[in-house]
């Protein structure tokens, strides 16, 4: 921290000229004028003198709060950095299947700035991933910006990564295949497969079938299981809805993506996680690299 706001920091800490010099082992002279220059260059007055010590005028207050903060952060770094050199951490980590290949991507360069980290990752939708999240079991969820229903005033933050929308998949001899734009009333004449979804995803389908004069759809499966779902819908005429991130991502041998006549459902991906200025070290530094790799996949 700059040796001005030190000098200030500590005065204000013991509402002293005269103890502060004693503890920061400098002259009285020495710390008034240090004070004074940093009043110099904020324009400002910070203290004001009494016959038994000092008071901050109400500018003084407002810099001494920032200065708490920038001491709190710089012994936080410290005390991350330190940890990162001389022991083994864990970075809990929980993700939906349209996040594997990206994360994938950056792992080994992630591990290369940090060997003293161990990566733990599971799979699971959003839905699931909310909770250990906010009990901390986890440092970080990537889903989508769905999870807001469960958050519950808990104090995570969302940040949106990927702009993505929501694809009808069907087999390629599904009857609705043809050659044309399909109306989306017209989905709800087939058997689904439910894929990870939340609540709210369904209940989107739903509503915007209704609105559309459709009936809301009929789940024949509901599964956690990806290669399942696929071999469902290869099979039958069952639709499945995933996000379009995935669907890049996937084998679509024998599958397609069907033409509609407006977009089911436009949305964010991204990651779940306490507020960055309380995040660690490492949960900042996975999702920068992250963020920098994500370019590739969204091509």
């Amino acid at each position: 921290m700059n040796k001005m706001l030190i000098h200030f920091t500590k005065a204000a800490d013991l509402m002293s000229i005269s103890q502060a010099s004693i503890k920061l082992g400098i002259s009285q002279p020495a710390l008034s004028k240090s004070i004074r220059t940093l009043e110099k260059k904020l324009d400002v007055t910070l203290i004001e003198r009494h016959p038994r010590g000092i008071r901050l005028t109400p500018e003084g207050e407002i810099v001494y709060m920032r200065a708490q903060k920038i001491e709190f952060e710089m012994q936080a770094i410290e005390r991350d950095i330190h940890t990162l050199q001389h022991n083994q951490q864990t970075l809990n980590i929980g993700a939906g299947p349209a996040w594997q290949k990206p994360i994938t991507s950056i792992l080994p360069e992630f591990l290369r700035r940090f060997p003293n980290v161990n990566v733990c990752i599971q799979a699971a939708p959003i839905s699931q991933l909310i909770t250990p999240l906010i009990e901390d079991n986890l440092d970080l969820a990537f889903g989508g910006e769905n999870g807001q229903e469960l958050l519950k005033n808990n104090g995570l933050a969302f940040t949106p990564m990927i702009d993505s929308h929501l694809r009808i998949i069907a087999r390629k001899e599904h009857p609705l295949n043809i050659n044309r734009v399909h109306q989306i009333s017209a989905l709800s004449h087939f058997p689904w497969i439910a894929f990870q979804a939340s609540s709210e995803i369904l209940n989107h389908v739903n509503n915007l079938l209704e609105r559309e004069g459709g009936t809301r759809v009929r789940y024949i499966l509901e599964t956690e299981f990806l290669e399942m779902a696929l071999e469902m819908v290869k099979n039958t005429d069952a639709l499945l809805c995933i996000s379009d991130q995935l669907f890049k991502q996937m084998d679509t041998d024998g599958l397609v993506s069907l033409n509609l006549s407006e977009p089911i459902w436009h949305f964010h991906l991204g990651a779940w996680a306490k507020p960055k200025e309380t995040r660690s070290l490492l949960v900042n530094e996975f999702l920068n690299l992250l963020n920098n790799n994500l370019n590739a996949f969204q091509e």
